[in-house]
């Protein structure tokens, strides 16, 4: 019979361990729509993205000579430095999100930018902040 060794296996047990983690989304209306692109660079999960003049998908801007208009938020992160890599990204396209838990790029500098990134774009995607702690 083999001998089953049981340390380092977590058992289960109390634990006094605490997290928190920032929700991401905000409830089901409007409903979430996910739809896909390639990538032009590497992107975190949970970024406010647009297309470049290529139509793949790059941090979104605002203001500049050419700012880059939101069309989604990436649900997953993406490496395009693997060799062989594709770069498809699934992004959502629709729903209600949690302006704090996103990555914006640098140019969203305020709360007000964050919040109103998506308006006047066409995409249905409002931002805003949990009602709880």
């Amino acid at each position: 019979m083999p001998e089953i060794k049981y340390d380092g296996i977590h058992m289960a047990g109390n634990s006094s361990e605490s997290w928190s983690s920032k929700p991401v989304i905000l409830g089901d209306t409007p409903p979430i729509v996910s739809e896909r692109a390639l990538a032009a660079v590497s992107l975190p999960a949970y970024s406010v993205v647009g297309k470049d003049v290529d139509g793949k998908l790059v941090l979104a801007t605002m203001g500049g000579a050419d700012p880059i208009a939101p069309v989604g938020i990436t649900t997953n992160a993406v490496d395009t430095t693997v060799p062989g890599a594709q770069g498809w990204v699934p992004y959502w396209a629709a729903g209600k999100f949690n302006y704090d838990a996103l990555n914006f790029d640098a140019s969203f500098a305020t709360e007000a930018d964050k919040k109103a990134a998506f308006e006047g774009t066409g995409v249905q995607i409002f931002l805003d902040k949990p009602r709880y702690d």
